[in-house]
């Protein structure tokens, strides 16, 4: 990959060009899943309402098949990127506030 750089533009500022595309494309990337995690999510509490499952079925339910685990260790995952994708947007801001 070749980088043209235009002039009056330094390095660190071409960094921090990237920086913020790659924090824009991962919050957005994050957002997406997030946003299918909660469909599903909010899918499957109003099909436990409707059946009333108790928590012991639930429970039985989640451990019998191993998509569930999985969605959900993707759902913890998925939200914690996007506090650490904001949170690290704003320690860089603090940083280049005080740089």
């Amino acid at each position: 990959m070749i980088d043209v750089v235009p002039p009056g533009i330094e390095n660190a500022s071409l960094r921090s060009v990237r920086y913020a595309a790659w924090r824009f494309v991962l919050q957005r990337a994050s957002a997406a899943v997030l946003a299918i995690c909660v469909v599903v999510h909010l899918a499957t509490i109003i099909y436990a309402v409707r059946h009333q499952l108790t928590a012991a079925a639930i429970v039985a339910r989640m451990h019998a098949s191993a998509f569930w685990p999985a969605f959900y260790t993707i759902f913890v995952v998925v939200v914690a990127s996007i506090a650490l994708v904001l949170l690290g947007g704003g320690l860089y801001a603090v940083r280049s506030l005080t740089a």
